[in-house]
């Protein structure tokens, strides 16, 4: 029996979803052309319908967008900070 699989991956480049074909699953595998594979990875998973593997991308770059955003306002206060500092006088 064949099962049907999406496949979410989240990588820089190459961001999309495959439909994949499984010969049997677990609960944390899949089986690929005799390989294992987790359902769920850093940057992939494995969902029963296309609508599953959308919202889990479009969780992990909304993570993204936050981790970076913070990210940037820091550097703004680093930045913000050196451009407060006063030359100290020469003694």
């Amino acid at each position: 029996m064949k099962i049907i699989k999406y496949r979410a991956s989240l990588l820089e480049k190459s961001t999309n979803i495959t439909k994949v074909e499984c010969q049997r699953e677990t609960a944390k595998c899949v089986y690929i052309n005799g390989f294992r594979e987790t359902k769920i990875g850093y940057y992939w998973g494995f969902f029963d319908t296309w609508e599953e593997a959308h919202s889990y991308l479009l969780g992990l770059a909304k993570e993204a967008v936050a981790e970076k955003s913070k990210k940037l306002n820091e550097a703004r206060d680093v930045m913000a900070f050196v451009f407060s500092m006063d030359k100290p006088d020469a003694a």
